[in-house]
C-alpha cells in the first residue's frame, strides 16, 4: 500500500520531539491532518481521485451520502454557494468538509487550482475512524484552524469602506507570497474574494504604489513595507 510522506513511526516521533501538537509557521496542524489523512487512505472504505484543474467537486447535503476529502497532493479553492465567492484556499495536505461532518446544509464546493490528488470517504466511515482511533481531538486541531482562517478572512472583508479592505487583502496576500515564494495576481486574489470593483481596487493600489507601500510588476505584488502600510483610512 502506498504510504504519506509523513509514516506513522515519523509522526509519533514528531509527537514526543515536540510534546505538542505540530503546526507550520500558518499554524496549520500538519500532525493532526497526517494521522487522519494516513487512516482515510489506508480505509477500504476510501477512495483516490485524480482531478483536473477546475474540476468542480460538491458537498452533498444528505449525511448518510455526504464526503469529506484528504486533499494529498494539489491545492484547492472553496466557494461559497450562493453567489460564487471565493471564502479560502487549501494546499496539500488538507482534510476537507470537516464543517460539513454534522451540518445538514451544503453552503460550499471546492475547485482544483491545479491537477490534485483527493481521497473521499463517506462521513458514516469518517466518523468511525475517529471513534475507533480516538481521534476527535485531532479532528478539532483541524476545526480549530479553519476557524482561525474563517475568523481572519471576516476580519478583511468587514471593513467599512474599500481601502482597508483592500489594504487587508495585500497585507494577507503579502504573508502569503512570503511563505509560499510564489507572486500572485493582486486583482484575482481580492476580486474574487469579495464583491468590490475592479476600478475601486486599482485606485487604492495606485495610491499604495505612489506612495511608496506596495511595488507592483504586471499586477502581481512584488514587494510591500509594513511599516508603509496605513492603518486606517
Amino acid at each position: 500500500m502506498e504510504q504519506l510522506s509523513l509514516t506513522e513511526l515519523d509522526i509519533s516521533s514528531l509527537y514526543n520531539a515536540t510534546n505538542w501538537i505540530y503546526f507550520d509557521m500558518n499554524n496549520k496542524p500538519l500532525l493532526s491532518i497526517e494521522k487522519i489523512g494516513l487512516r482515510v487512505k489506508e480505509s477500504p472504505d476510501s477512495f483516490s481521485m485524480n482531478l483536473k484543474k477546475n474540476q468542480r467537486v460538491d458537498f452533498q447535503s444528505q449525511h448518510e451520502n455526504g464526503y469529506l476529502y484528504f486533499l494529498e497532493s494539489g491545492s484547492v479553492s472553496i466557494y461559497r454557494v450562493s453567489d460564487d465567492v471565493l471564502t479560502i484556499n487549501m494546499k496539500s495536505p488538507s482534510i476537507i468538509g470537516l464543517t460539513q461532518l454534522r451540518n445538514y446544509s451544503k453552503y460550499h464546493y471546492l475547485r482544483c487550482d491545479g491537477e490534485c490528488m483527493v481521497w473521499a470517504i463517506k462521513k458514516s466511515d469518517f466518523e468511525r475512524i475517529l471513534d475507533e482511533r480516538e481521534y476527535w481531538g485531532y479532528a478539532f486541531d483541524i476545526l480549530s484552524y479553519i476557524a482561525i482562517i474563517y475568523y481572519e478572512r471576516d476580519i478583511m472583508i468587514s471593513r467599512s469602506n474599500a481601502k482597508m479592505i483592500v489594504i487587508d487583502h495585500l497585507r494577507q496576500l503579502w504573508k502569503l507570497t512570503q511563505v509560499e515564494g510564489e507572486v500572485h495576481s493582486i486583482y484575482k486574489f481580492i476580486l474574487s474574494r469579495n464583491n468590490i470593483s475592479r476600478s475601486a481596487v486599482h485606485k487604492v493600489i495606485s495610491e499604495l504604489s505612489h506612495a511608496g507601500s506596495i511595488e507592483v510588476h504586471r499586477g502581481k505584488l512584488v514587494n510591500l513595507s509594513m511599516d508603509e502600510m496605513p492603518l486606517t483610512p
